[in-house]
């Protein structure tokens, strides 16, 4: 009898840590897309006002927008390599809390496999993306 209310607070436990993990990688991968929109949104505008203020200040605008396109792209993929390795270890304690369930119960009971694909790359190039065409703007200025 011990040993069965002991197994299932140990259930209980890894079932807590497993929300607790789905939770925390639904924030991250959410911050990761809103990371990607807005340093794309910083690139076209960065690039429109340097289009903008190219006919009154033609010596260091193009200059500067580069300086700033290079810093959203570069603090963009930073930003989400970070998000990223905290997405892997929130996937290894959802991983681990799984097998503690008893996985294969676990997920024929709720249908869930465990998906691991990573996006990285697709914010990475999304980044690179943005700098390219805005540069490609700043080409066009002059």
């Amino acid at each position: 009898m011990a040993d069965d209310q002991a197994a299932k607070e140990r259930f209980e436990a890894a079932k807590v840590i497993y929300q607790a993990s789905v939770s925390e990688i639904a924030s991250f991968k959410e911050a990761q897309w809103k990371v990607a929109n807005y340093g794309l949104l910083a690139s076209v505008g960065i690039a429109g006002a340097a289009k903008l203020l190219y006919v009154k200040l033609p010596s260091f605008v193009p200059c500067g927008a580069f300086v700033c396109l290079l810093f959203v792209c570069l603090c963009g993929i930073w930003i989400e390599l970070h998000l990223e390795r905290s997405l892997a270890r929130g996937r290894v304690r959802m991983s681990r809390s799984r097998a503690a369930m008893k996985a294969d119960e676990f997920t024929e009971n709720t249908g869930i496999a465990g998906g691991e694909e990573s996006l990285f790359p697709l914010f990475c190039s999304a980044f690179i993306i943005g700098f390219l065409l805005g540069l490609s703007t700043l080409f066009v200025l002059q």
